[in-house]
């Protein structure tokens, strides 16, 4: 996210989680660049509202955007205050627990427990239809297997959208999703409410499928292909 284009000023949004691994991997490929990297998270507050013609008069509003990834998620709001305090906010953010519950009904992972570090695939994440990849620029980590993939045309695992006959309650991550078959169709990455997010073989997601937990108990679920997937990805 760009605060101001004349000062060359980039907001860049990341998992608390791996803030401060992000910050020093930066800093490393910086090499000899005259570029300053600082954490700001102390002085900035983010937010999402799934409205898309968002328009906030607040002074603490340092950048309100839309969501870069798809427009379905809205905008992107960067504050220097607590703006759920403000007395005079006429639009409702989204809580925490909402978005998320909203991004899982549209198949979209986020964060350490959906896409996490050193054990996934930007094509399996979807990152080609999200704007996350690109095949213009230079060499990059991880440029050479992404760009094979990609060209080979087929990517037979994606994450993908669940809903649960009931709340999964017991579920844990990773837990085994199976088909009607018997066979592995994938595992489950996260849930919130009866909404979920899982990394499923695309072929195997067809009819009635079971989450499965360690004691052997079974759970029925379904998995989408979303609606912002390009058409010739349906079938892979």
């Amino acid at each position: 996210m760009s605060a101001n284009e004349e000062t060359a000023n980039i907001w860049i949004e990341c998992a608390s989680a791996v803030k401060d691994e992000l910050i020093q991997t930066m800093k490393k490929y910086k090499i000899r660049k005259k570029v300053d990297i600082s954490d700001i998270s102390k002085s900035a507050y983010v937010y999402a509202s799934s409205n898309q013609n968002l328009t906030l008069m607040e002074d603490s509003v340092k950048l309100t955007t839309p969501d870069p990834r798809l427009p379905s998620l809205g905008n992107r709001i960067i504050a220097s205050e607590n703006l759920k305090s403000a007395d005079n906010m006429c639009v409702d953010l989204e809580s925490e627990q909402l978005y998320h519950e909203h991004r899982y009904k549209l198949g979209i992972g986020e964060g350490i427990t959906d896409l996490p570090p050193g054990s996934c695939f930007p094509l399996e994440c979807n990152l080609t239809f999200l704007k996350g990849v690109s095949f213009d620029k230079g060499c990059y980590i991880g440029q050479e297997l992404t760009a094979r993939t990609f060209h080979t045309g087929v990517t037979r695992k994606r994450l993908m959208p669940l809903v649960f006959e009931n709340v999964p309650a017991g579920f844990k991550t990773d837990s085994s999703i199976m088909s009607e078959k018997g066979k592995s169709a994938g595992k489950l990455r996260d849930f919130i409410s009866i909404y979920g997010l899982g990394l499923m073989r695309v072929a195997e997601t067809k009819g009635d499928l079971n989450i499965i937990d360690v004691k052997g108990n079974k759970l029925k679920v379904k998995a989408d292909i979303p609606s912002w997937w390009p058409s010739e990805n349906h079938m892979l």
